[in-house]
């Protein structure tokens, strides 16, 4: 759910107005002994977070579902990072 939640975050937020039809979401995941790493990148443009009221709260949603969550944006897109550690 988390990764499906920043890959859509990313195909709604990243292009703004009309852009998601040319929106490319880069989604990779990795598993290496006892952590599942998954990587959700696009090259849209980062929005601060606003008042949440209906909607909004996607960030608070990774980090509950996840056991780590980091994200970088720049002038060349947006990446999000999510992180579990698996029993082994």
């Amino acid at each position: 759910r988390a990764v499906h939640e920043a890959a859509a975050n990313s195909a709604e937020h990243a292009y703004g107005a009309g852009g998601a039809g040319s929106a490319a979401v880069d989604v990779r995941c990795a598993f290496d002994g006892p952590e599942l790493a998954c990587t959700v990148t696009d090259t849209g443009r980062w929005q601060t977070p606003g008042d949440p009221g209906d909607r909004g709260r996607g960030l608070v949603l990774m980090r509950t579902l996840g056991d780590v969550l980091r994200g970088d944006a720049d002038a060349a897109g947006s990446t999000v990072e999510l992180l579990w550690r698996t029993a082994r």
